[in-house]
């Protein structure tokens, strides 16, 4: 949102909505409202855009390196939980 400048509190008019009361001196909201029409009586310091052509793309015969290979990560398999209990079962110890 635009700063609500002394300058810009002058130059902006009151254009209030349907519901709103009309104000002698424009609040900070008032101005942004208005901002629109402020830029357009004082234009903006940007200057026009300028068109620069097409740009050159890759060479003609320009060969890009191949990628890298890298060996294949393989996942191993999961280490079975030991607990104590599982430990100092008979059912574990007589397998």
């Amino acid at each position: 949102m635009p700063s609500s400048s002394p300058l810009v509190q002058t130059k902006g008019t009151d254009h209030p909505l349907p519901w709103q009361a009309p104000q002698e001196t424009l609040t900070p909201g008032r101005v942004a409202q208005a901002f629109a029409g402020i830029l357009a009586a004082i234009g903006t310091p940007a200057p026009a855009p300028k068109p620069r052509g097409k740009s050159p793309g890759r060479g003609k015969g320009h060969k890009p390196t191949p990628r890298p290979c890298y060996p294949m990560v393989k996942k191993r398999a999961s280490k079975r939980k030991t607990s104590e209990q599982s430990l100092n079962s008979p059912v574990a110890t007589a397998a």
